[in-house]
């Protein structure tokens, strides 16, 4: 099947079951036939039924408009771009997520929640690793072993600049331990002066980046699903910790004026 008639495929199970008027190209159709074609079309379209279920974006208290919020539509199918981005149906036109800016978000806060509560599940190493490090890197890690702790990583000194690595957050590949707490310790080493982030802040911000799923990994419908169903559970959803956006807006009325 050619990508021209799966991606029409995926656009047609979108739309109502009832008949759409396909003038739109037909010989002889001027411009005020295929517009007011277009304009049915959009009306089908968005005639979402009540029951479809909406994400608000901003999670307002108060009551919104459906006529003038983007809500993403989780019925609708989810497509992966380049393998780094997820294009998802709103009630307006669609969204380009950043797949690694919004799963950084979605760790961002679990881990935030973890250090102040609930301690994230540690999966012990059946072999553990030792590790030797620098005398600045032993002394950084030292000062860093109770919060990690309570993120996943039980790790212990064993003297001499070296640690034991006893468990990691279940994310973590077994094999990977060693390179995992160097990763760490290096990209919290990179912070910028400037910013004035507690020692806490400046590791969750490590890890969300870390563990966060980068661009060229091929993501399942499943997967998508989740990444964004808890995007849209976040208290901030559309910035990742560092500022980035997470997604972009696109309506369709800018894709009429993109084509005419």
């Amino acid at each position: 099947m050619t990508f021209k008639r799966l991606l029409n495929k995926r656009v047609a199970s979108t739309l109502p079951r009832r008949g759409i008027p396909m003038a739109i190209g037909r010989r002889g159709a001027g411009a005020a036939g295929w517009q007011s074609e277009l304009a049915k079309l959009k009306e089908q379209l968005f005639e979402i039924s009540p029951k479809t279920p909406y994400y608000d974006f901003e999670h307002e208290q108060r009551p919104i408009s459906r006529e003038k919020r983007f809500q993403w539509i989780p019925e609708t199918p989810l497509m992966q771009v380049h393998w780094a981005y997820i294009i998802a149906i709103t009630n307006h036109g669609y969204l380009l997520i950043h797949q690694q800016g919004a799963h950084e978000r979605i760790l961002y806060e679990q881990l935030q929640k973890a250090i102040f509560g609930k301690p994230i599940a540690t999966q012990q190493s059946l072999f553990p690793v030792s590790i030797e490090l620098q005398p600045a890197d032993a002394l950084l890690l030292t000062e860093l072993l109770p919060d990690m702790l309570q993120l996943g990583y039980q790790v212990e000194p064993f003297g001499h600049n070296s640690f034991i690595i006893h468990g990691t957050p279940a994310d973590v590949d077994s094999g990977n331990e060693q390179k995992a707490i160097e990763h760490i310790l290096e990209h919290y080493k990179n912070f910028n002066a400037e910013v004035k982030f507690s020692r806490r802040e400046k590791l969750i911000r490590t890890l969300a980046w870390q563990q966060s799923i980068k661009a060229g990994r091929n993501l399942s419908e499943k997967e998508m699903r989740s990444l964004v169903e808890q995007l849209f559970l976040c208290t901030t959803p559309n910035t990742t910790p560092g500022g980035k956006p997470t997604y972009v807006e696109y309506s369709i009325e800018q894709l009429q004026r993109t084509f005419g």
